[in-house]
């Protein structure tokens, strides 16, 4: 199996779309929590773990379930736009968006009736 490999950048956007959190808003809560050390984005909660000299440490949990533990260059957490928004176009991105969907809009076998015809 091919290992995924992904930018810092990617990777949030990734966390954005399969935690379906905009990713202004986790941009945001970001900088929150290296502010103020724990911050609230949809589902998701960040905390700050520490910094290195041109490094902040996030741990990102979902109902006390870690999610990642990343480390990210101050200077992004700095830029100005969608650092993040900007890679929600990414083949990756798009390519699980669509996986997604699909799994979505299967139907279970629980979902299945008798005398049904039609399946899309």
């Amino acid at each position: 199996m091919k290992k995924r490999t992904y930018s810092t950048r990617e990777y949030l956007a990734f966390l954005s779309a399969k935690y379906e959190v905009d990713p202004d808003r986790l941009f945001y809560a970001l900088i929150q929590a290296e502010e103020g050390k724990k911050s609230v984005c949809g589902d998701l909660s960040i905390e700050w773990r520490g910094e290195t000299r041109d490094k902040v440490i996030f741990l990102i949990l979902t109902s006390s379930k870690v999610v990642a533990q990343l480390s990210i260059f101050k200077e992004f957490l700095l830029e100005k736009g969608h650092p993040i928004r900007d890679f929600m176009g990414t083949d990756k991105i798009r390519r699980f968006l669509a996986r997604k969907a699909r799994q979505s809009s299967a139907l279970a076998i629980r979902d299945l009736r008798s005398g049904r015809r039609r399946f899309v």
